[in-house]
């Protein structure tokens, strides 16, 4: 019965070493590898190792940009998405990171954030649709969308928003 126990919990600390929880609990990769994924209406843009695509937050209010928990590294119009924000989109947070092809590595990185490490690429905080969202199921519809005090877009393979005639809404 001992040896039961002793290997149950081996087991699971072996599962968990390749982990780390996200901002809700929920256990996510300790390293997180970004991709570029091709979109004949939004062109070349970041996704997660899922293909799930990847945003970022621009806060309009200059004010605004200034103001919450952020950090070193982080460009101004970064919005900082917290508190019921953070029902509708997870910050991407991981121990490292990898750039697969077309992904530029230097551009891409892992910052100390307010609770855990959040993954940047090119100075903006990466996003992904929380599951069970509005925009789970279909993420592309949230490009553009503007919500939680800012502007979501999805993220450029060479870096900042994906700028096109559909996303401003």
């Amino acid at each position: 019965m001992r040896v039961n126990r002793i290997l149950a919990a081996i087991s699971a600390a072996t599962l968990l070493a390749g982990v780390a929880h996200t901002q809700d609990g929920v256990m996510g990769p300790s390293r997180a590898t970004v991709s570029v994924a091709e979109s004949e209406a939004y062109g070349t843009h970041l996704v997660n190792e899922g293909g799930v695509p990847l945003f970022l937050f621009v806060v309009e209010d200059e004010a605004e940009a200034a103001s919450g928990p952020m950090t070193r590294g982080v460009r101004e119009r970064a919005g900082s998405c917290t508190g019921g924000c953070r029902e509708a989109w997870w910050p991407l947070t991981a121990d490292g990171v990898e750039a697969t092809e077309g992904v530029d590595g230097d551009r891409l990185y892992v910052a100390d954030g307010d609770v855990r490490t959040h993954v940047l690429y090119d100075g903006w905080p990466l996003y992904e649709p929380a599951p069970g969202s509005e925009f789970a199921d279909a993420p592309y519809s949230a490009h553009g969308l503007e919500a939680h005090g800012g502007r979501w877009y999805l993220v450029a393979s060479g870096g900042g928003p994906v700028r096109s005639d559909t996303a401003e809404r």
